[in-house]
């Protein structure tokens, strides 16, 4: 069983689809991945920070919403039983580029962990199977892009850059 789960995984790894991208705002973006995670964000202040409100990514929407997904689900379990708990989703065009953020305020992610988090199959997860940032990684890869994480004991920024 384990070994059908990992072969599962890594196809899932290999078979990235090919972006079909469109315009998209990336506020409608946002506001969507958090009407999609709102029961899992019952506990947490969520905010969306968009500028202008007008931003614009060209990518493809089912592939952005699953890696958004994946790093809202990182930031709910990194802030998991923390009072206080703060999640903003954001956008803004910087440097000619657009860039979409997801940034929590838990503990961070310690040097060495920060290291490993793209390499397929690193996690420190229990149930985790080490693939989603990964995954995400590939699929703006796919899209000419690239994620960036940002971490320190204050929290963590998970930047996507388009």
């Amino acid at each position: 069983e384990g070994l059908m789960n990992f072969v599962l995984r890594y196809r899932e790894l290999l078979n990235v689809p090919q972006p079909e991208p469109t315009n998209l705002n990336v506020s409608r973006v946002l506001e969507n991945v958090a009407a999609l995670m709102k029961a899992e964000c019952a506990d947490v202040e969520v905010r969306i920070a968009v500028s202008p409100v007008s931003l614009e990514v060209f990518a493809d929407s089912t592939l952005l919403d699953q890696v958004l997904v994946n790093l809202v689900k990182n930031a709910l379990e990194a802030m998991s039983g923390r009072p206080g708990s703060k999640l903003t989703l954001g956008g803004r065009f910087e440097f000619g580029r657009v860039l979409i953020f997801v940034s929590d305020n838990g503990p961070g992610i310690d040097d060495e962990t920060a290291d490993e988090i793209f390499v397929p199959f690193f996690t420190t997860k229990r149930e985790g199977s080490g693939i989603g940032l990964s995954l995400c990684r590939q699929i703006i890869t796919a899209h000419g892009g690239d994620i960036v994480i940002a971490s320190d004991s204050n929290g963590t920024t998970a930047n996507i850059i388009l």
